[in-house]
C-alpha cells in the first residue's frame, strides 16, 4: 500500500469523505485529486480509477461507487473537486455560438443542416445512448449521397459529457463548411475531396444529466450507467472490455465507425490543452506506433498553428512537447478509442483536448473557435496529403481489396486495406522513401518504391496480376450474414462449390476463439442456414467458417 509523508487531519479526511459521498449519491460520480510518490502513476491505480489528468505527482481522477470504494483502500488522502453547476440560462445567443444548446436545440440544429444544404450534408442516427437520446453524425461531401473514392475523415467529441467546448466547437464547424463551401477556396477544397462525418456529442446522457429543462447545467463525465465512454472499448494489450460491459454507446459507435474506414480522425476532449498521440495503453519505452513520426508531425502542426492565435501558454503545458504528448507517456489508460480505431480499424486517431476548464463560461466559447478553427481546417487537410491509389485486377479492372503494408515497417495494426467498393486507399506517412507491398487472396503480390514528401500528396495506382489468370472458377466460396447485427438468430445465406462440413466460430477482434456455433454438411450450390445467437454476448467479432474450400471471415456485431 502506498503511504505519503503528508497526512490530511481527520477532521479534514472526514470531511472529504462525506462531500465525496454525498456526490456519489445525487450523481454517481466524483473527482478529486490526491498525489502519489515517486516518478510515474502506477498502473493498478489507472485500472481502478479513471483518470483525468497528471501533473507531476498530482492526479486528478473520477469514480463511480465502486471504483471509490476501492480507491480508498489505498489510505491516500485527497480532495474532491466540486462540479461546475450553471444556472438555466434566462437568456441565450445561440447565433453568436456564445450559448450551450439545449437537447432539443441540438437536434433541431443537425436537422437543420441537413434541411438547409440538402446537397452537401446528411444527418445520420448511429444508435441509441443508454438514455435513449440520439448519437447523431454528419456527413458533408460535395456529393452526399454518393460512395466516392475519397479520403473519409472523421471528428467526434464530448464523449467525457461534461468536457463541452467540443461539442459547440463541432457544431461551429459543421456550420462554417456549410456555409464557406463556395465562397472560401479552402473549404470548398476540403468538401470536394474528402468525405467528412462529424459527430460533436458522443455521450448526450452525461452532457444533459439531471436536466429536466434540457438545458446543460450540471454535466458529467460517464454515461447513464455510470461507465467513462472513453475506458469502454477493446485494448490492443489487454484484449476485451477493460472497462466493464460494452455501453450502448460503445456499441454504437464501434459499429458505425466500421462502416466509415476513416483513414483519419480526432476525437475532442477537456480538462488539458494537449494533442494526445497513440498509444495510450503502451508506453513509448515497450512500444511505440510505427508512424509515430508522422503522429508527431501532424500533432504539431496542429499545435504550432494553435500557438500562433491563442493566447500565451494555450495548449503548450510545461510537461508536454510543445503541445503534444505520447498517450502512455502522459499517464497510461486501457480501453481508448483513439488506441481501438488505430489498433483494431487500421485508422489514425488522435485525442485533442481543447480547455483546461471543461465546462467554461458560455460567453468564452467564441474565444476557443477562434484559438482553433485554423488547426481544425489544417487537420483534415492531412487527409490529403501521403499515399493515394486504386488498387485494381489487371485484367477485368476490378477493385481489389487489398491488404497494404511497409515491409520492415509496419507492425501493430498500421497496415491499410484498400476499398472492396472501388480499390482506393490512403496510406498516411511521413516523408522518406518507402516500399509498400500489396497482397490479396488470388493474386501475385506486388512491391513497390514510393517517395513521400510531408503535405504533398503522391499518387500511386496498383494494377493487380491473378494467380490463375483463367477464366473464373465454376464455383464460388461466399457466405453472407443477412442481418448485422443480427435479429434472432445468425442467418446466413452461401454459396459454394464443395460438399463437405463447415465450421462456424466466433473469435474476439484480438484472435481469440470464443464460441463454436454451429457445424453443419453442406452440398454445393446456393442456400441459407440459421444457428441460434449465443447467449450474453455483445460487441464487435470475427464469425471464420472453414471448410474444404477453406475459410471465410466476418466482422459480425452483437448487441
Amino acid at each position: 500500500m502506498l503511504v505519503l509523508n503528508t497526512r490530511l487531519s481527520a477532521q479534514d479526511r472526514d470531511a472529504s469523505l462525506r462531500q465525496a459521498f454525498r456526490l456519489l449519491e445525487t450523481r454517481n460520480e466524483v473527482c478529486i485529486e490526491f498525489e502519489v510518490p515517486g516518478p510515474g502513476l502506477p498502473e493498478h491505480l489507472s485500472g481502478i480509477l479513471s483518470i483525468d489528468a497528471v501533473t507531476g505527482k498530482t492526479v486528478r481522477a473520477y469514480a463511480n461507487p465502486q471504483q471509490f470504494r476501492e480507491f480508498l483502500t489505498w489510505d491516500l488522502p485527497f480532495r474532491v473537486i466540486p462540479p461546475v453547476i450553471r444556472p438555466v440560462p434566462e437568456t441565450k445567443s445561440l447565433a453568436a455560438w456564445e450559448s450551450y444548446p439545449s437537447y432539443s436545440e441540438y437536434l433541431d440544429m443537425m436537422q437543420a443542416f441537413e434541411t438547409g444544404h440538402p446537397s452537401l450534408c446528411r444527418l445520420v442516427n448511429a444508435g441509441k445512448s443508454v438514455g435513449n437520446r440520439d448519437i447523431l453524425f454528419v456527413k458533408i461531401s460535395d456529393h452526399v449521397e454518393e460512395k466516392e473514392p475519397e479520403p473519409v475523415v472523421l471528428f467526434s467529441s464530448t464523449m467525457h459529457g461534461d468536457e463541452t467546448v467540443g461539442y459547440v466547437l463541432m457544431l461551429l464547424l459543421i456550420d462554417t463548411l456549410l456555409t464557406g463551401y463556395g465562397h472560401d477556396p479552402q473549404i470548398t477544397a476540403l468538401v470536394d475531396s474528402l468525405e467528412i462525418w462529424i459527430n460533436p456529442l458522443a455521450n448526450p446522457d452525461g452532457t444533459y444529466y439531471n436536466s429536466p429543462s434540457g438545458e446543460i447545467t450540471n454535466p458529467r463525465r460517464y454515461n447513464d450507467n455510470g461507465y467513462d465512454l472513453n475506458r469502454n472499448f477493446p485494448d490492443p494489450r489487454v484484449g476485451e472490455n477493460p472497462g466493464g460491459p460494452y455501453q450502448e454507446e460503445t456499441l454504437a459507435m464501434m459499429a458505425f465507425m466500421d462502416t466509415l474506414k476513416a483513414c483519419l480522425s480526432a476525437n475532442f476532449h477537456g480538462g488539458a490543452e494537449v494533442v494526445n498521440y497513440p498509444w495510450d495503453t503502451w508506453y513509448p519505452s515497450v512500444k511505440v506506433h510505427p508512424d509515430q513520426l508522422w503522429f508527431q508531425y501532424i500533432g504539431h502542426e496542429y499545435a504550432d498553428t494553435v500557438h500562433l492565435y491563442g493566447p500565451e501558454g494555450y495548449m503548450n503545458p510545461s510537461w508536454s512537447d510543445n503541445g503534444i504528448t505520447n498517450g502512455a507517456e502522459w499517464y497510461s489508460i486501457t480501453g481508448s478509442r483513439q488506441d481501438y480505431v488505430t489498433y483494431f480499424l487500421h485508422g489514425r486517431e488522435v485525442t485533442i483536448e481543447l480547455s483546461n476548464t471543461k465546462f467554461p463560461d458560455p460567453a468564452t466559447l467564441p474565444l476557443y473557435w477562434e484559438y482553433n478553427r485554423r488547426s481544425l481546417l489544417h487537420y483534415l487537410e492531412q487527409a490529403f496529403f501521403g499515399v493515394h491509389g486504386f488498387v485494381t485486377d489487371a485484367y477485368t479492372g476490378d477493385p481489389v481489396p487489398a491488404h497494404i503494408t511497409l515491409p520492415g515497417h509496419d507492425s501493430l495494426g498500421s497496415g491499410v486495406v484498400s476499398d472492396s467498393v472501388n480499390g482506393f486507399f490512403v496510406r498516411l506517412l511521413h516523408e522518406g522513401n518507402w516500399n509498400m507491398m500489396f497482397t490479396a487472396g488470388g493474386y501475385e503480390p506486388v512491391e513497390i518504391p514510393v517517395q513521400v514528401w510531408n503535405r504533398q500528396q503522391t499518387r500511386l495506382d496498383v494494377r493487380m496480376v491473378p494467380v490463375q489468370p483463367s477464366p473464373p472458377l465454376d464455383s464460388t466460396f461466399c457466405f453472407r450474414l443477412v442481418e448485422n447485427p443480427p435479429g434472432g438468430a445468425f442467418r446466413f445465406e452461401y454459396h459454394i462449390g464443395k460438399r463437405g462440413s463447415y465450421r462456424f466460430i466466433l473469435y474476439t477482434l484480438t484472435g481469440r476463439p470464443v464460441q463454436l456455433v454451429g457445424e453443419v454438411y453442406l452440398e454445393p450450390g446456393e442456400g441459407e442456414l440459421e444457428f441460434p445467437l449465443p447467449p450474453d454476448m455483445t460487441g464487435m467479432y470475427v464469425m471464420v467458417v472453414s471448410g474444404p474450400e477453406g475459410n471465410f471471415s466476418m466482422k459480425i456485431f452483437l448487441k
